[in-house]
């Protein structure tokens, strides 16, 4: 969604929520992904402002600190960026894809079944469809894509 993404073309506005709205989306935060507890309070610190960047496509962008932390598509849920899931590993399910699946999901495709159920894909986990998960590289500490299963 984000690979050819430009600052000066995409935005639309970048503006400082007010208190309500912050509290609305820690409040959020805090009840689709419960296992932050207290690093909610590193995300999100008590005197530091929170910002919305609304994008084209109906994107909008939660930041604080300068940093990017979420990002909701039109109504739905918050999602959280890869630099979140990089700083917070286990706040997503995981699914493993094999290192040949590596260099196409880079580029932006979409994740087919061999895939995951190859030698090196692992799928395993009490996940449905349509559940958000943190896509993981064969090999690699980190996640590479965040996606609905």
């Amino acid at each position: 969604m984000f690979q050819k993404w430009e600052a000066e073309t995409d935005t639309r506005s970048h503006t400082q929520v007010k208190a309500s709205i912050a509290r609305n989306i820690k409040k959020e935060v805090k009840k689709l992904y419960p296992m932050l507890g207290e690093d909610l309070d590193q995300i999100f610190p008590k005197k530091q402002p929170i910002f919305l960047m609304k994008c084209l496509q109906r994107v909008t962008v939660v930041e604080s600190r300068g940093f990017w932390w979420f990002y909701r598509v039109s109504d739905g849920p918050l999602i959280p960026t890869l630099r979140c899931l990089h700083k917070y590993p286990d706040l997503l399910p995981k699914v493993t894809v094999d290192k040949g699946a590596i260099k196409h999901v880079l580029k932006g495709s979409k994740i087919m079944s061999p895939g995951l159920t190859s030698k090196g894909g692992d799928i395993t986990g009490d996940m449905k469809a349509g559940d958000l998960v943190a896509v993981m590289a064969e090999g690699m500490p980190v996640a590479l894509a965040v996606g609905n299963l």
